[in-house]
């Protein structure tokens, strides 16, 4: 029997799908991808995540005011965020911090976090984090909310194993980044050993590119810039890169994963 996934983290909206998504979808699907979370990042992104959810019945939808994009906002964003996430069913994401950019504007960075995050808790969403260089400032205002969403997911977890019970705390789940399969990332490599099995998320993060070493082995575009285009029929290849690492089986690590994802998402199907 096929083994099913859920992709926890796309960006189907993406251009560089724009010419073949329908192949994309139907390629996911024939690899046992049942269901992928199509994350938005700005408020020119919403319509059209919410178009793709409404052709294609395996895309979860998710809205949110991405880090990277708080200066573009415009004056109704929350009043807009808040409609797309009332008319669907969604999570909120991807929403975070992010101090890696240029002139971060880390006080409007962390007012918009928090307004989303106390929006989460009002509808009942489930949130997706983007997190570079501030985990000690997202633990801050974590300790600091009042009351926080129902569930967390730490997408591309990039923090100190350290951190992963204190985060569990906070109802959080993780992803990780294929970089982790390079032997050189192994903060990142001991914080995936440092995740419990029931808090374990799967992502693609399509497109962003695999590491080169996947190249010989996926069937996907080549981009612009010479990489190759991740997508979310590459989701059990990474999955049997990580049962490997942490010394299960494959079908174990679909099982669990699945499991853990529709505890996280079920509030929004």
């Amino acid at each position: 029997m096929k083994l099913e996934w859920i992709d926890s983290h796309v960006h189907l909206q993406d251009e560089v799908f724009a010419a073949d998504l329908d192949e994309v979808i139907n390629h996911a699907r024939q690899s046992g991808v049942q269901w992928m979370v199509c994350n938005g990042t700005s408020q020119t992104d919403w319509p059209m995540i919410c178009k793709l959810a409404e052709k294609y019945p395996a895309i979860l939808p998710s809205f949110g005011l991405h880090p990277w994009y708080v200066k573009t906002r415009t004056g109704d964003w929350f009043d807009q965020l808040e409609s797309f996430l009332i008319r669907n069913h969604s999570g909120v994401g991807e929403v975070g911090l992010d101090r890696s950019i240029d002139d971060p504007d880390e006080s409007t960075q962390e007012k918009i976090f928090r307004r989303q995050l106390d929006l989460a808790v009002k509808l009942n969403r489930p949130v997706t984090v983007h997190c570079v260089r501030a985990w000690g400032w997202l633990m801050d205002i974590l300790k600091s909310q009042r009351t926080l969403p129902t569930k967390i997911l730490l997408h591309a977890y990039s923090g100190p194993a350290e951190l992963i019970k204190p985060l569990i705390k906070f109802d959080a789940y993780f992803t990780f980044g294929a970089s982790i399969f390079d032997p050189r990332r192994e903060k990142a490599r001991c914080a995936l050993r440092a995740v419990p099995m029931d808090r374990l998320l799967l992502e693609t993060g399509s497109p962003d590119v695999l590491p080169s070493e996947f190249y010989p082995v996926v069937e996907s575009k080549i981009m612009e810039n010479g990489k190759c285009r991740n997508e979310p029929a590459n989701l059990p290849l990474l999955a049997q890169k990580t049962a490997e690492f942490l010394g299960c089986s494959i079908r174990q690590l679909a099982e669990q994963t699945t499991t853990n994802a529709w505890t996280f998402w079920k509030n929004v199907e």
